[in-house]
């Protein structure tokens, strides 16, 4: 339910707005109840239907982002000028993704109108447009007077590189009023530096044959 509604209720106060344009009818309203655990929407009989699905889209849409929620790790300890092999777990430690080739999996995104974008209908396009899935969202919240670092919105990990080498195809397309800035992430892809050390990856390998150890 916080997920829905959004931070200061930015996400429902989004939504609203985009019910009421979509319907032509000020009059809608959507509610969060935590204690009930329920949203409730108000709306005239003729835009039931299509609010109901406005409206179950969001949950529906923040309960897959948290399936697949990843953390993004180093295999190995140790320094080195190249970005070394890494995976993304998932929950209970499941191995999501095993990236060997040192190939990008992480994109930056900046917007020429900041203000103009919403943070779930970015995902949601990125997702749409990859035809892939989103195990991560970092976003960027210092504040600059730099103009390049004033666009960026964010870093999103995808769960395959060729999801994110889509993502990046995706440079300077027009979205809500201004144009994405896509690029691979240069702290994962030149440096890994902001990724979480973890001892050198063993490995228990079992076969119809017998065991190997690695």
């Amino acid at each position: 339910m916080e997920r829905f509604r959004g931070k200061s209720n930015g996400g429902l106060h989004h939504l609203v707005s985009r019910i009421r344009a979509d319907c032509l009818d000020d009059r809608i309203g959507v509610e969060v109840s935590f204690n009930q655990n329920e949203v409730r929407f108000y709306v005239s009989s003729k835009d039931m239907e299509k609010v109901s699905g406005l409206v179950n889209d969001v949950p529906e849409y923040e309960l897959r982002l948290l399936q697949n929620e990843c953390l993004e790790k180093r295999l190995y300890s140790g320094w080195s000028t190249v970005s070394p092999y890494i995976a993304l777990f998932g929950a209970s430690g499941e191995i999501k993704h095993l990236e060997v080739e040192k190939r990008c999996l992480t994109v930056d995104i900046f917007h020429s109108n900041m203000n103009r974008v919403n943070d779930k209908e970015l995902l949601m396009f990125l997702e749409r447009n990859t035809l892939g899935t989103i195990c991560g969202v970092r976003k960027f919240s210092a504040m600059s007077q730099d103009s390049e670092e004033q666009e960026k919105w964010g870093r999103v990990t995808f769960l395959s590189h060729d999801t994110a080498k889509k993502a990046t195809q995706l440079n300077l397309v027009e979205f809500c009023g201004g144009l994405l800035k896509i690029i691979p992430s240069r702290n994962t892809y030149c440096g890994a530096q902001n990724l979480f050390p973890v001892p050198d990856l063993r490995a228990k390998v079992v076969s119809l044959v017998g065991t190997v150890k690695a």
